[in-house]
């Protein structure tokens, strides 16, 4: 058995309970918690299982500490051969777009290059290069996962939304999107003077990929093969 003390105390911290409070919740003193906390004393199996229930963990995770996120080859040779795909594909779709613009004055192609394709490698970067972190930082579990993880999808859905609205007003002539228009066309940085709006958001899709990575729920028997 590991140290069971420095587990009950990692647990009770990140679920943001005092030594008081959990006392108080086990329906013993806040001096009990502390000995099991500092190895003075062990709790008992009973106790044990009520620890578990109030920091909503297994009995497993409190004898054993917190599981670290095991990777497996196959995500990241798939991330990998996503990032390559996506990198060709972008190196063969820019002198096409840049001529097409060039001959048939459309930067349509461009605007597909720039805020679909470009976005979807970042994103894919952003992914692979924490997957390949993983397997040598072996992080714990980060509190906020969810939070994290859900602030990701909300960027995504919010670009993915603004994208949407600038390619309809520019396939069709939709009344009273001028001004809705000109805010998406901001956030995707497609005015000379948002330039860097466009960087940012490369970067958000890069972190965005890396904290979905990150907060994803890998099982602890994933064999690293």
């Amino acid at each position: 058995m590991r140290d069971i003390g420095k587990n009950i105390r990692y647990y009770r911290e990140k679920k943001g309970y005092s030594q008081e409070q959990l006392a108080q919740l086990l329906f013993v003193t806040r001096q009990t918690v502390s000995n099991y906390e500092t190895g003075r004393s062990r709790p008992d199996v009973e106790t044990l299982v009520k620890l578990a229930g109030l920091l909503d963990i297994d009995v497993t995770d409190l004898i054993y500490g917190p599981r670290q996120i095991s990777v497996s080859r196959r995500s990241l040779w798939l991330r990998l051969g996503a990032a390559i795909i996506l990198f060709g594909i972008y190196l063969w779709l820019t002198p096409f777009s840049i001529n097409y613009a060039a001959y048939h004055y459309s930067k349509i192609p461009e605007w597909y290059r720039m805020l679909l394709l470009l976005p979807a490698m970042f994103f894919s970067l952003g992914q692979l290069s924490m997957d390949g972190l993983r397997r040598l930082w072996k992080p714990r579990p980060i509190a906020y996962a969810k939070a994290v993880r859900w602030a990701c999808i909300v960027w995504l859905a919010f670009y993915g939304a603004a994208v949407l609205i600038s390619f309809l007003t520019v396939y069709f002539e939709i009344p009273g999107m001028d001004r809705i228009s000109f805010c998406a066309h901001t956030v995707l940085g497609m005015h000379t003077d948002t330039t860097f709006l466009h960087e940012s958001n490369m970067l958000l899709f890069f972190l965005s990929g890396a904290g979905l990575v990150l907060t994803e729920k890998t099982s602890s028997s994933a064999l690293e093969e």
